[in-house]
C-alpha cells in the first residue's frame, strides 16, 4: 500500500519557465505544452529575436518525465520536427549538445540568444489566485524567482537586472526592463 500524500506534497506545484533575455529585457514563458518549436519564424511556438545566428526552427523543447517518475521536465533537441539541425546548435551550460534533459537553472544558448530554464516551486492556492485575478502569470511568477532564488542566479546569467521598485508598485508586465549601463565620459 502507498503512502498518502502529506498536505506539503500536495499543496506545492512546480513551475517549469523558460527566461529569454532580450533587448527591451527579460522574457518569461511558462511552459505547459507537451512540445514547444523555438526560432526566429513567427510560426515558432516561442519566437526568438531576429538574428542571424538563429535559424528559422532552431530547436524544440519536448515534455519529459520528470526524476523518480514526479512531474515532468523539458528536452530541448537541436533543430526542427523533422530533425534537421539548425546551423548554430544548441549550447547548454557551454557545451554543444544535439539533445539535452533540462535541469533547474541551466543555460541555453540558441546562437547568440540565451535563454535560463527555471523550476519554480509555489503554493497551488497562490497560482490558483493568480489565475482568478487575472494578472500576467509569467510577470509574477519571473518575481517569485526573484523572490525565491534571487535575483542574481538569474539577472547575471543575462546580463539584465531587475527593476528595484517593490512588486506592489509594478505593473504585470511581460518584460523588466534593463537597467541603464552606466556611459563612460
Amino acid at each position: 500500500m502507498s503512502p498518502e500524500p502529506t498536505a506539503a506534497s500536495t499543496s506545492t506545484r512546480e513551475c517549469l519557465l523558460l527566461l529569454l533575455a532580450e533587448e527591451k529585457g527579460m522574457r518569461c514563458s511558462l511552459l505547459k505544452a507537451s512540445t514547444y518549436s523555438l526560432g526566429r519564424d513567427p510560426k515558432n511556438s516561442i519566437i526568438l529575436p531576429l538574428s542571424k545566428s538563429v535559424s528559422r526552427c532552431h530547436a524544440m523543447l519536448l515534455r519529459i518525465p520528470g526524476p523518480n517518475g514526479k512531474g515532468h521536465r523539458y528536452r530541448i533537441v537541436d533543430g526542427d520536427i523533422d530533425g534537421k539541425p539548425s546551423t548554430n546548435g544548441v549550447i547548454v551550460n557551454g557545451d554543444r549538445h544535439n539533445s539535452y534533459a533540462l535541469d533547474d537553472g541551466d543555460i541555453v544558448m540558441l546562437g547568440e540568444v540565451k535563454l535560463s530554464y527555471q523550476i519554480l516551486t509555489i503554493a497551488k492556492a497562490e497560482l490558483e489566485a493568480m489565475v482568478t485575478e487575472g494578472v500576467d502569470i509569467p510577470a509574477k511568477l519571473l518575481l517569485k524567482i526573484q523572490q525565491q532564488k534571487g535575483a542574481d542566479i538569474i539577472m547575471s546569467a543575462a546580463k539584465n537586472s531587475l527593476p528595484t521598485a517593490p512588486a506592489e508598485e509594478l505593473s504585470p508586465t511581460l518584460f523588466f526592463k534593463k537597467k541603464s549601463e552606466p556611459q563612460l565620459v
